[in-house]
């Protein structure tokens, strides 16, 4: 008896589409990394201006650690704008996978 094609079992193909679900949360995650990155440069570089002009001594040194760096809330918004890009493009792809499945 030839051994002939088998089709995947089903686990093999939940396996397959969580790979795909998995490769959509890493794109994300490569997002909002970056946006990260980018906030954490915008706090060092606002931090270092204000030790170049001389606002940072050792009276307001606590003060200067918990003070909002500028450009706080444009960092805020962009960071939770590619949160919820990144959640709302998972959960399409989950609806989509489901779909495919037969599950919706």
């Amino acid at each position: 008896m030839g051994a002939g094609f088998r089709g995947p079992t089903r686990l093999e193909a939940t396996a397959c589409d969580l790979a795909a679900i998995g490769q959509t949360f890493r794109t994300g995650e490569r997002d909002v990394l970056q946006v990260l990155r980018s906030v954490r440069r915008s706090m060092i570089d606002d931090l270092m201006g204000r030790l170049r002009s001389g606002k940072i001594t050792a009276r307001n040194l606590d003060g200067q650690r918990r003070s909002k760096f500028r450009g706080h809330k444009r960092a805020h918004t962009e960071l939770l704008d590619t949160l919820i890009e990144v959640g709302d493009t998972g959960a399409t792809h989950v609806d989509q996978e489901l779909k495919n499945q037969g599950v919706l």
